[in-house]
């Protein structure tokens, strides 16, 4: 990978887009809790790519994640990604978001933990398979 690819993860209560350099976060353009995540993803991608001067055509490629979340969430990450994807011409991949969380995460020596995301009634999603490989030693919960 020598570019920039653009994260977009709206499968949690909050969300956003960010610019993935080198497998490593270097800018994210996040959504506010409870916003219309479908009116607002695609305005907070573009003034991400702005203000990093980056065009769409330049990107080496699109990550989406795809829960476990918000069915709709998801659906708006997924129909967004394949939009500006099918427009640049570029290569889309489907990311766990479980994993995502997991390979954002510092590692701390000596502490470990599984990113799970909340479910309905109570209940959560943990990662599972690719998941639980990512999941990294860390100080604290994950990230939501």
């Amino acid at each position: 990978m020598s570019g920039p690819v653009l994260g977009i993860d709206v499968s949690g209560p909050g969300g956003g887009a960010a610019l993935l350099r080198e497998g490593r976060e270097t800018r994210l353009a996040p959504l506010t809790p409870g916003v219309a995540r479908g009116r607002d993803l695609l305005p907070r991608i573009r003034d991400l790519l702005q203000e990093e001067r980056i065009a769409l055509f330049a990107l080496d490629g699109i990550a989406c994640g795809v829960g476990p979340g918000s069915f709709t969430g998801i659906r708006i990450a997924i129909a967004t990604a394949a939009t500006l994807a099918y427009a640049a011409r570029l290569p889309v991949s489907a990311v766990c978001s479980l994993d995502g969380i997991a390979a954002g995460t510092p590692p701390q020596p000596g502490r470990s933990w599984s990113p799970s995301m909340p479910g309905g009634a109570g209940s959560s999603a943990p990662a599972t398979g690719a998941g639980r490989m990512a999941a990294r030693n860390a100080s604290a919960p994950a990230p939501t």
